[in-house]
This record gives structure tokens, C-alpha cells and sequence, in this order.
């Protein structure tokens, strides 16, 4: 095994344990570091394995292509990117509709409640999620996990437990967000999977995984601007925002 593909490795199993060890949340909570730094952490923590999986491609037979970081026109493909684009316009339109609909807010923040300390609630916050941490988080981990892992690991154990052992991994790098994420997350990780088998390109999951990612953060800014419970502790956290 080359030393870039074992530093790649290395990195990968220090991202799965970081996020297993992790105490942001008690930290965020108790106030002891701002929500904007556990942003600007996680975002530099998911570019580090593609930084080593950068080095190990440039020095090795491996190339971004066969990782899946290809398009192609075929009519996977473009049914894949015709669905994907219908799925984004349906989403902006439930995000405008959600601004004035007080039941869907209140439904979805009863919803979020686990991952409400990881969601943002001023302006800045909503930025940082929006544009870094999705944006870093669709690409990172579909290279890392759709596209590395589960390649190896289909030359090891096959198509069906590779998309199982690379779902879990992804799993286990959520694993900061609570057991029940960790759960959550394994299946949307199956799901990216067989997308990405389908449709035959990465591109197509790391834009859908972009997409359902700031969904999720826009949606509670929206719900944590407008429920009233939440009034209160979106103006400490503008306080807040300010001292980072």
C-alpha cells in the first residue's frame, strides 16, 4: 500500500473518530465556543481527507474518474440531473411557502429539536452553513464516502456490502449529532449510494447532497426566526455572533 493511500486512510479514520469523541454540542450549549467556530471546524475537518485523497490520486493509478467524478450524457444522467433540478425548484418554492405557513414552521421545529443546537439562527450563521459547511459537506463526503470507500470496498466485498460499510462510516462521522442521526444518516448515505450507481456519476449526489443540506439549514433559519419560543434565543445567539 503506497504512503499516500495510508495517509488518506489515517485521515479518514481521524475524521470517524474526531466526530465520535466530539463535544460540541455541550460546548455550543453551554456557550463555552460559538456556533460559527464549530462551523469554520467542521469545514476545514471535511477538506482534510480530500486533500490526502488529492495527493494520493496524483501519485497513484487512482483518478477522480474512476471515483465516479465524471459526466457523462448518458440518459441516466440526464434523467438523474432533470429530476435533481425539479427536486431544487420544489424545494425553493416549499422554503418561500414555509416562510408564511406557522404549522409547517411549528411541525418542523418540533422536527429539528435534536439537531437544533447545530442549526443556524442569525443571518451570518445561515451564510456559514448555507454556502461552507453544505457546500463543503456535498462535496467532502460524497468524494470520500460514494466515491473512494465505496469503490474500494466494491473490489474487496462486492456492490451491496460496500454500499452498507461506507453508508456506516458516513453514519459514524455524524455521530456528534446524537445515536438517532447516526442512524438517519446511514440510510440517507444508502440512498446517495444508489444514486450514484444509478445515475453512474458523483456529480449528480454531491449537488443533491448540497441541496438537501441547505435546505435543511434555510428551513431552520426560517422556523427559528418565526416560532415564538425561539424569539428569545435567536437574539442571544445574534449577541453572540457578534464576539466571534
Amino acid at each position: 500500500m503506497p504512503i499516500t493511500e495510508i495517509l488518506l486512510i489515517g485521515a479518514i479514520i481521524l475524521l470517524i473518530i474526531i466526530s465520535i469523541f466530539d463535544k460540541s454540542k455541550q460546548k455550543v450549549l453551554t456557550k463555552e465556543i460559538s456556533l460559527n467556530r464549530t462551523y469554520y471546524e467542521t469545514i476545514i475537518l471535511l477538506w482534510l481527507p480530500v486533500i490526502f485523497l488529492a495527493n494520493h490520486i496524483t501519485f497513484s493509478i487512482l483518478t477522480f474518474e474512476t471515483i465516479g467524478l465524471v459526466w457523462s450524457n448518458h440518459w441516466r444522467a440526464i434523467t438523474g440531473f432533470s429530476l435533481l433540478a425539479l427536486l431544487t425548484i420544489y424545494f425553493i418554492y416549499d422554503l418561500f411557502s414555509l416562510v408564511k405557513d406557522e404549522k409547517s414552521q411549528q411541525k418542523l421545529a418540533e422536527q429539528m429539536q435534536s439537531l437544533a443546537w447545530f442549526m443556524p439562527k442569525t443571518k451570518k450563521q445561515m451564510f456559514i452553513f448555507t454556502i461552507g459547511l453544505s457546500v463543503s459537506a456535498g462535496i467532502c463526503e460524497e468524494l470520500i464516502f460514494r466515491g473512494y470507500i465505496l469503490h474500494e470496498l466494491s473490489e474487496y466485498f462486492g456492490v451491496t456490502l460496500a454500499v452498507i460499510l461506507s453508508s456506516a462510516l458516513f453514519g459514524l462521522c455524524h455521530f456528534y449529532q446524537g445515536v438517532f442521526n447516526v442512524i438517519r444518516t446511514f440510510i440517507i448515505g444508502i440512498v446517495f449510494c444508489l444514486v450514484y450507481l444509478s445515475v453512474e456519476t458523483l456529480i449528480i449526489p454531491i449537488i443533491l447532497h448540497i441541496v438537501l443540506d441547505a435546505y435543511g439549514g434555510i428551513a431552520s433559519y426560517i422556523v427559528r426566526n418565526s416560532v415564538k419560543v425561539d424569539k428569545c434565543e435567536v437574539n442571544e445567539n445574534e449577541t453572540d455572533s457578534l464576539k466571534v
